[in-house]
């Protein structure tokens, strides 16, 4: 019987690594490279910019900046960075920051979502996701028309 249980355990265990393997890696299959960076306007981090990279072909990657500016894109929720090629990039930047609009942190997120305001800026220029290059993408926003 103990015998019958550390075979049962053990073909459990090599089906359990297997399983994680395949869901956990990276062999989605797609074209995708790292991209993150930092957005600030006049040197200062900006929280709340959304980032949309669009290639020439394909889905496209989107990402937000946290508190310090600093953001990743993502693919899909659980797939992060942006197909390999040329990029169309947008940044739609919030008109006011969360503290400067009365009871934000109290909002739900879909309220949030109603009451922030924001300025498309496209990039001026297309940006090129290269194979084997994890992408550092700063942008700075005074550099940048709207």
């Amino acid at each position: 019987m103990e015998e019958l249980m550390i075979a049962y355990l053990s073909r459990a265990t090599i089906c359990a690594v297997l399983l994680c393997s395949l869901g956990c890696s990276a062999g989605h299959g797609l074209p995708l490279e790292e991209v993150s960076g930092v957005v600030t306007r006049g040197g200062a981090p900006i929280e709340g910019v959304s980032l949309e990279f669009r290639p020439t072909t394909g889905r496209a990657s989107f990402g937000r900046t946290d508190i310090d500016g600093k953001y990743a894109l993502q693919y899909t929720d659980q797939i992060s960075g942006a197909l390999i090629g040329e990029h169309a990039v947008q940044l739609r930047v919030p008109t006011k920051t969360p503290a400067e609009i009365p009871g934000f942190a109290d909002m739900d997120k879909e309220a949030r979502m109603m009451v922030i305001q924001y300025d498309a800026i496209a990039y001026p220029k297309p940006i090129n996701v290269v194979e084997g290059e994890a992408a550092i993408l700063n942008f700075e926003l005074n550099d940048l028309k709207k």
